[in-house]
């Protein structure tokens, strides 16, 4: 059974994992949200990428014996996109990423993005860096707009979408950036697709939502020669974090329970 660890610097990355236990229990699942960081969109590329590598400093030892990475943030999957080869062959460790879910994501919908122009939404990095901007446009998108969502990864990220002040400050956010001749967006930050409901609210109802994070695990089985089989209870998952468990804890067990139906006892990490 493979030891796979899913990270993101929160818990928005868990909806990576049930599109992972969907498909599959050939697993054993430990999911890290790196709190001590969050949030990543704020940081340069070199503070991410060493981010990375301490993941893959505490897992990928011999205790915990580490098959696969996946990088459930897109601003980290950004950040190590250029040297991930690099990263992967000193660590002995294969990388699934959001970046290989938005390909996928991509090409599963040629027809929608080819020609169009597309809304990018996502955290200050992971525009700022290029590598999606590139992607899409390679991909056969005519133009792609910006929409940077750093009060609504926070929204998320601590669990305030039942908070009014929060809500409008995203909402704000959203509507100053929304360009009207991008009707197609792609949600560029795992916590974005938690929030669907709101953001279908805010966008408008003719929007077309293209979400990387549904593509994940399939790229993750190929990549891992995973055989798929329904998820049952034996789905195995651990929870991490870093940073204050009075804060990280709650948070991500609001997540936890929205997603995954169930709660965690949260295992407090120290990273260099």
């Amino acid at each position: 059974m493979k030891n796979i660890l899913v990270a993101d610097s929160c818990a928005g990355g868990m909806c990576v994992v049930r599109e992972i236990m969907d498909c599959t229990t050939n697993f054993r699942l430990m999911y890290l949200a790196d709190g001590e960081r969050n949030p990543f969109g704020l940081r340069n590329r070199a503070q991410i990428q060493e981010t990375v590598e301490e993941w893959l400093r505490y897992f990928a030892g011999p205790d915990m014996q580490l098959d696969a990475l996946v990088i459930a943030c897109n601003t980290a999957a950004a950040a190590v996109e250029p040297i991930r080869r690099e990263l992967s062959l000193k660590w002995q460790t294969p990388f699934t990423t959001m970046f290989d879910g938005l390909i996928m994501c991509i090409e599963e919908n040629a027809p929608v993005i080819n020609g169009h122009a597309i809304s990018l939404f996502g955290t200050q990095f992971t525009i700022e860096s290029g590598e999606y901007e590139r992607a899409l446009l390679e991909g056969g998108a005519s133009e792609v707009y910006h929409i940077v969502g750093t009060k609504t990864e926070r929204l998320v990220a601590y669990g305030l979408w039942d908070n009014a002040f929060e809500v409008e400050a995203a909402r704000n956010e959203i509507l100053g950036q929304l360009d009207p001749n991008a009707e197609i967006v792609v949600l560029g930050c795992t916590c974005f697709s938690i929030i669907k409901p709101m953001l279908r609210n805010i966008f408008g109802h003719h929007a077309i939502f293209l979400d990387p994070s549904e593509y994940v695990a399939q790229t993750l089985i190929s990549s891992a020669r995973m055989p798929e089989t329904k998820a049952t209870s034996q789905s195995q998952l651990r929870v991490y974090a870093s940073g204050d468990l009075h804060v990280w804890s709650p948070e991500i067990n609001i997540i936890a329970e929205k997603l995954l139906g169930r709660r965690f006892e949260v295992e407090r990490i120290m990273l260099r």
